[in-house]
């Protein structure tokens, strides 16, 4: 049985074997940039980062759905971007909110 394959050697996905190993790496690249991005501003440093990109090789066994689902669950928003290379993400919450338009 090969280890990217379900219980009996069979895939979730019929000719599409699951890579935890490539959900794990999408997880973390997504709570290290919601921890950047969500962490409050220090005094004479830079604003955290409101925008941010997945590369390729992150996603790579996963797709870019999956990419999607978990920074949506985490509050980004998606950004115009070509999945064949990287998916652009930005942080909803750094919106300005005004009386005018409410959050």
């Amino acid at each position: 049985m090969c280890r990217w394959f379900g219980p009996g050697g069979r895939s979730a996905r019929p000719g599409r074997p699951i890579r935890p190993y490539y959900r794990a790496r999408v997880d973390k690249a997504v709570s290290r940039w919601t921890a950047a991005a969500s962490a409050p501003p220090e005094p004479k440093k830079a604003k955290p980062a409101v925008e941010c990109e997945i590369p390729l090789h992150v996603y790579r066994g996963v797709g870019g759905s999956y990419v999607a689902e978990v920074a949506l669950a985490q509050g980004w928003e998606l950004r115009p971007t070509d999945v064949r290379k990287e998916v652009r993400l930005w942080w909803a919450a750094a919106s300005p909110v005004d009386g005018i338009h409410p959050a």
